[in-house]
């Protein structure tokens, strides 16, 4: 049975991709999380609002230490994402907001 999660249903089910990050001395400094709409799929395609805001979601049900193992989340953010307070809902000494290149700063 699939559970939509943040708007998403269908034959898919949505699920987080944690990929280790990696200092020089290849020690995990963090996980970033990427969104995707099923398993097997190896990028996203749809809007980045929805995926930002489903990988916050599983992130408050499943828990930092669950997906991240005691390492900081990187979660990418698009422009509208920022602006909204979403991010509040976590602890900011355990996520790293990663701003997409493409979006440019604005007086905002």
């Amino acid at each position: 049975m699939d559970i939509p999660l943040n708007g998403f249903s269908g034959k898919t089910s949505p699920c987080i991709a944690p990929s280790a990050d990696s200092d020089a001395d290849e020690e995990v400094v963090g996980y970033e999380l990427f969104f995707r709409e099923g398993p097997g799929q190896n990028r996203f395609t749809s809007d980045p609002e929805r995926a930002t805001s489903a990988t916050i979601d599983a992130l408050n049900m499943v828990g930092l230490d669950v997906l991240c193992d005691g390492h900081p989340a990187f979660i990418n953010c698009s422009r509208q994402m920022l602006l909204t307070e979403y991010f509040a809902l976590l602890p900011p000494n355990e996520v790293v907001v990663e701003i997409q290149e493409r979006w440019r700063p604005t007086k905002k």
